[in-house]
């Protein structure tokens, strides 16, 4: 039998444990991550009225229901899609030339927006 947590830093760990690993029936866990690097490769390839949670679910090889633990509904899909996308962007705020920098993230946005046109 095992013990509940005993204390306010156990229940922590407990928590973050569970969510770090949560799986689905077959025992391999699902990461956020990968679910969205799949709703991106959907939406890159189909476009963004191609993916749906049956789809993605399918994707990732699990029941549509169990995508529900990581995200609330589609629009938070997407949310965190464009997120990961955004994350590629930098920009540094040190550089004494600002306008040269400034035109540096366009270039890597317009870069980001033909690799990921839909």
């Amino acid at each position: 039998m095992t013990q509940p947590p005993t204390g306010p830093s156990d229940s922590g760990h407990v928590a973050e444990a569970a969510e770090s690993s949560k799986e689905d029936g077959d025992g391999r866990p699902i990461t956020r991550a990968a679910m969205l690097a799949s709703a991106l490769g959907i939406i890159d390839r189909e476009g963004v009225d191609a993916l749906s949670m049956r789809r993605l679910g399918e994707a990732v090889g699990r029941d549509p229901m169990a995508l529900y633990r990581h995200v609330t509904n589609k629009a938070a899909v997407l949310d965190g899609v464009v997120e990961m996308i955004f994350e590629q962007l930098s920009l540094d705020t040190t550089v004494a030339d600002w306008a040269a920098e400034l035109r540096k993230l366009g270039h890597d946005f317009r870069d980001l927006a033909h690799a990921h046109p839909n």
